[in-house]
């Protein structure tokens, strides 16, 4: 039986669209300000992002920007969200599309010139990733295939594909985002970063149905645009971004020599960190060239 969170999303439900740098990392900060103050300041939160990094550099910056810090707020990949599974490997699956090649590729069908080659049964495996995530069943796209004799042997393959690892008790990845049953949640859930998803991805978010989405955007974007669209016809209203700081004037120094540039480039770094109480983390020094900078760096 799924079960519901004791969160309940606000209605209508919010995405914020904005550069992840200042606008999203602002607003994040303001919208867990919001719910502490709502919940309490130790009520657990989760944060959904793409990448591991980015939920330890979010961490980071918000353990310097919230007055708990980053107390009970827990960062997540949607993998980390699925439950435990027998995953089929990899190499197991290419070895299984190399096997479904021999047996289910007429030898003198459309892929026949190539059905033994080298790269075939990779290319093979990743039309059937494609397929998954798209949410595709074998019956679905037999039917899709109509007389094409070239669709017509990949849904061959597609389906005996689907049946050994049905037969072999392995699932893979879209599976468990498709059919994974969410236990109950034991936060709210924010939505972070993601600016793309798949077909079975996206059916997983709505059952995972986030408070909030901060939707990275600076402008129309052909390929971010689909993605944007399929949350607004879920509800989520779109919010105004905050107004942007002008960001700080840029110095230029002119500097006899690499010694003379290091020096100054690291007088500038010492300054910056000390008036803006930041960290030596939050700094980089980009190089023209590592084999002329490099010496004269760890010498300074």
């Amino acid at each position: 039986m799924r079960t519901t969170s004791n969160f309940s999303p606000p209605t209508p439900r919010k995405i914020h669209l904005g550069p992840f740098q200042p606008t999203l990392e602002t607003v994040l900060a303001a919208e867990i300000r919001t719910f502490r103050n709502a919940n309490g300041p130790l009520a657990p939160l989760t944060i959904v992002v793409p990448t591991r990094l980015l939920g330890l550099y979010l961490q980071r910056k918000l353990a310097r920007e919230l007055s708990n810090g980053h107390a009970n707020l827990r960062f997540s990949t949607l993998t980390d969200l699925l439950p435990p599974a027998r995953l089929a490997p990899r190499l197991g699956l290419e070895l299984l599309c190399g096997e479904i090649a021999k047996t289910e590729i007429p030898a003198d069908g459309y892929f026949a010139p190539v059905r033994e080659t080298r790269g075939f049964r990779s290319a093979l495996l990743e039309t059937f990733k494609d397929l998954e995530q798209a949410g595709q069943t074998p019956e679905a796209f037999r039917k899709a295939a109509g007389p094409s004799p070239k669709l017509a042997e990949l849904a061959a393959a597609y389906t005996a594909y689907c049946k050994w690892l049905t037969k072999h008790d392995f699932v893979t990845e879209p599976d468990l985002y498709l059919n994974s049953e969410l236990s109950s949640p034991k936060s709210a859930v924010l939505l972070y970063g993601f600016y793309d998803l798949t077909t079975v991805q996206r059916q997983f978010v709505t059952r995972l149905a986030p408070a909030t989405i901060f939707f990275p955007w600076t402008g129309p974007n052909a390929y971010a645009e689909p993605l944007l669209d399929w949350f607004k016809s879920q509800g989520y209203q779109p919010v105004a971004p905050p107004s942007a700081k002008s960001p700080p004037p840029a110095t230029i120094l002119s500097c006899p020599g690499e010694t003379s540039e290091v020096q100054e480039a690291l007088r500038e770094t010492l300054a910056f960190v000390r008036q803006e109480g930041r960290t030596f983390n939050d700094v980089a020094i980009l190089c023209r060239s590592r084999e002329q900078y490099d010496v004269v760096l760890r010498d300074t």
